[in-house]
């Protein structure tokens, strides 16, 4: 679907030089997919404001008990605060700044030292490592150095367009794609 929306509208109705962009989504494989395939010159970045509700949402999940630890232990939630902040490490270290990697095995050290945070290192190895390193990957999570850094803007754009449109969404939308 997003291939086909892209392909067949948005290039005729943008006509950039797509090689110099970056272009930020959300965390969907489907978009993801898409704009490597279309896009394969343009440098494809995740929303760092999605990177933030999907940790912080997982931490959440009521299956595990990461919540009331952060809530409750000072450490673990500076073990939070450190993943969050990761993205704004390079992908790969630049001279004396770290890489994204760097930090996180600096998390991992910083939890060792705490037994009481050993329930953290499943979060740490399967959901923060195994998706959001391996899976996603630092050179499409990193912020660093970079002006935008999320794609709020579009979404704040987005939901006044459709607070000023109500009930003509459908309509207008079909009226954008058919033209």
């Amino acid at each position: 679907m997003y291939e086909e929306l892209i392909n067949g509208k948005l290039i005729m109705v943008l006509p950039l030089t797509y090689c110099d962009l970056t272009i930020i989504t959300d965390i969907e494989y489907g978009l993801i997919n898409t704009v490597n395939i279309i896009f394969p010159d343009s440098k494809h970045q995740e929303c760092y404001f999605h990177f933030c509700q999907a940790v912080i949402g997982f931490t959440r999940n009521k299956r595990t008990i990461l919540f009331n630890l952060i809530k409750t232990n000072a450490n673990a939630a500076r073990v939070l605060r450190m993943i969050l902040a990761l993205p704004y490490l390079p992908a790969a270290a630049i001279n004396v700044i770290p890489s994204m990697e760097d930090g996180f095995q600096s998390i991992v050290a910083y939890i060792n030292q705490f037994p009481e945070l050993a329930n953290m290192k499943p979060f740490l190895n399967n959901y923060i490592w195994g998706y959001w390193f391996i899976t996603i990957g630092p050179a499409a999570m990193t912020c660093y150095n970079q002006v935008i850094q999320t794609n709020n803007y579009c979404e704040s754009y987005h939901a006044s367009l459709l607070k000023l449109i109500k009930s003509q969404v459908r309509e207008f939308l079909c009226m954008i794609l058919i033209k």
